[in-house]
């Protein structure tokens, strides 16, 4: 939200890459059963502290631009115990990056610079969306930022 309002404070056009609905209808399981356990999973890791470590870690890598411990997360998330938290983790990330490519594609089709943000861990993986850019004919260079 705080890019959105820079950009629109200095005068520029902001495009969502996803509706709201597609945002938050992400992360919604797909039965009761899996409601009620992400929702057990999610207050057992605010009780038990796990969840701030995670979030911390994952801040951390991010501000240091750790590309190999993003893409290790599911390894250190203490999110993943079984095949369902898996789903949860591709619904969530995985099944919008595509979505996310055609939103971009289709403002350089408009010859429109551009200048998209998303979150860290679409960065990573085998669907992530640079390699669903690059796929598609763009060429995608990470930028390292001296410190």
């Amino acid at each position: 939200h705080l890019l959105a309002a820079q950009a629109r404070a200095a005068g520029l056009r902001v495009a969502a890459p996803e509706t709201a609905a597609q945002q938050t209808g992400a992360p919604l399981p797909g039965s009761e059963a899996e409601t009620h356990a992400l929702i057990d999973q999610s207050l057992r890791q605010l009780e038990d502290r796990s969840a701030r470590r995670v979030l911390a870690r994952l801040a951390a890598a991010w501000e240091s631009g750790d590309l190999a411990a993003l893409e290790d997360h599911e390894i250190w998330c203490e999110c993943v115990a079984d095949e369902g938290d898996r789903a949860f983790l591709r619904r969530l990330n995985d099944e919008r990056n595509p979505a996310l490519a055609s939103g971009i594609e289709a403002g350089h089709r408009q010859h429109r610079r551009l200048f998209a943000a998303v979150g860290a861990l679409h960065m990573t993986g085998p669907h992530s969306l640079p390699r669903l850019l690059a796929a598609r004919g763009f060429t995608v260079e990470r930028v390292a930022f001296d410190r």
